[in-house]
């Protein structure tokens, strides 16, 4: 029997980090959408609660299942790693249009800070999406991943990989279309300079920015017109076509 290791589909799959760092998020969710009543000291003294807390209950159960990091292979390290870099360049592009820091938007940055923290943690194999992953490094003996894992054909995951390489561009293509946007709204005029020669009407209001700007942001806007479409049907091709799983391995109960 199959079962899907790395992406649960229920909550019984899931780990106690996986279900931990989701009570985190909703936590901060619940405070951002209160509309920034409680001061930036505050939010940050129940983000760190809570915190802690999370790390002593999964400090137990690792202690009472006997766990044991495995270590990682290569490509463990460079998902770590780009987790961390596509999560800052994600925070820099946000934090051009709100204040990190203000009590209104703080809750929000720490919501995405503890995602960004969660997966850069299972990349490290410290962390775990469902239970069974967890289970498989607890005891003594170190599992047999390649024995556990059933391969699918080259063309398959060439297909799949494809498909996450043009997820990744346009999703950078739209970070980047939300710091271009702005940055040049900062830097904007009403009226025309030697700087600002280009007319730009950004939600109705007609301002002069560079030339160069102007043209990077048709650029963007033209990728996000095209993207997310050709993502969904691509998409749509791999997996209900031609049956490729696009996320995820398929594991082996052991």
């Amino acid at each position: 029997m199959v079962q899907k290791d790395w992406n649960p589909e229920t909550w019984a799959e899931m780990s106690a980090d996986y279900k931990l760092m989701m009570g985190f998020f909703v936590s901060m969710v619940i405070l951002w959408v209160t509309g920034g009543g409680l001061s930036t000291q505050q939010q940050l003294m129940i983000a760190g609660s809570l915190f802690a807390v999370i790390f002593m209950i999964l400090f137990v159960q690792r202690l009472r299942a006997g766990w044991r990091w495995r270590g990682i292979k290569l490509f463990g390290f460079i998902s770590a790693i780009l987790n961390l870099v596509l999560y800052a360049f994600f925070f820099e592009a946000v934090s051009v249009w709100v204040a990190p820091a203000s009590p209104r938007w703080l809750p929000w940055f720490l919501a995405g800070g503890g995602m960004c923290l969660f997966f850069f943690l299972a990349s490290l194999r410290l962390a775990y999406m469902s239970h069974a992953a967890f289970l498989r490094d607890c005891g003594e003996e170190r599992p047999d991943d390649e024995a556990q894992t059933t391969r699918e054909p080259f063309w398959k995951r060439v297909l799949r990989y494809a498909f996450g390489i043009l997820f990744l561009l346009v999703w950078m293509a739209s970070m980047t279309w939300i710091y271009v946007t702005g940055t040049a709204l900062r830097g904007a005029s009403l009226d025309q300079t030697a700087v600002n020669s280009v007319p730009w009407v950004y939600q109705e209001q007609l301002v002069y920015i560079p030339q160069k700007t102007k043209q990077l942001i048709d650029f963007l806007n033209a990728i996000w017109s095209a993207g997310p479409v050709s993502i969904l049907l691509f998409g749509a091709l791999l997996h209900f076509g031609l049956g490729i799983r696009l996320f995820g391995e398929q594991v082996k109960k052991p």
